[in-house]
């Protein structure tokens, strides 16, 4: 009896079938998570920007909120965010505190993207 010690064509040839099927649906999965993780990456960066402008508002005296300016640009990993806030009125009963809202925008392949984030500075 003969050992056989390697692959057919036929087992070579229905391999090359299976991977050439398999790898564009494989390769376009993990170009679509990467896309994912960028997006999620940059939507993380501008939240963080907008809490910063919130946290820096806070510390201003309530007198001086009405004078500074309503919008900021900061540039972070090379991607340029912009956040644009507005006070939209007072909280009863509690004084200086102002309910402020904060949307910071920022272009991603040729589209705006933005997030809105909410806070009151007192």
């Amino acid at each position: 009896m003969k050992t056989r010690l390697g692959y057919t064509l036929i087992e070579v040839l229905v391999a090359v079938v299976i991977l050439g099927i398999a790898l564009p649906g494989l390769s376009y999965m993990v170009l679509g998570s990467r896309k994912a993780q960028v997006s999620s990456y940059r939507m993380e960066q501008a939240a963080a920007f907008g809490q910063l402008v919130i946290d820096s508002l806070s510390v201003l005296p309530s007198a001086q909120r009405s004078n500074t300016a309503t919008a900021a640009s900061d540039s972070i990993g090379q991607i340029l965010y912009t956040a644009s806030w507005a006070y939209t009125g007072l909280h009863a009963g509690t004084g200086s505190a102002q309910k402020v809202d904060v949307t910071v925008s920022w272009n991603h392949g040729g589209r705006m993207e933005s997030v809105s984030i909410h806070g009151v500075v007192r």
